[in-house]
């Protein structure tokens, strides 16, 4: 199950910040790298932009969850070219 919710301001360089549900720390630096960004202790690099990602357990019911909140610097076609690809590769490669 993933859950992806966004909040972003409108300009060249804007923050913003989006969160998944339901994908491991692992799987986002995995495909943070198979899209040509860098990982390294909870940051993203990409060219023009970089992002802090922060992990919390959240709870659902009886379920919990990891939550990932990505929080997006930079040039903001970028930033939204890369979560295109992102989103997708998480949606495929877990549904």
């Amino acid at each position: 199950m993933i859950y992806m919710s966004t909040e972003a301001e409108i300009s060249s360089n804007s923050r913003i910040v989006v969160k998944f549900r339901g994908l491991l720390p692992m799987f986002v630096e995995l495909y943070v790298e198979r899209l040509g960004a860098r990982y390294q202790d909870g940051e993203i690099t990409g060219e023009g932009w970089r992002a802090k990602v922060l992990y919390r357990k959240i709870r659902i019911g009886s379920l919990e969850l990891t939550e990932a909140e990505m929080t997006f610097e930079g040039d903001t076609q970028r930033v939204n070219d890369f979560l295109t690809k992102f989103r997708a590769i998480s949606l495929r490669n877990w549904g």
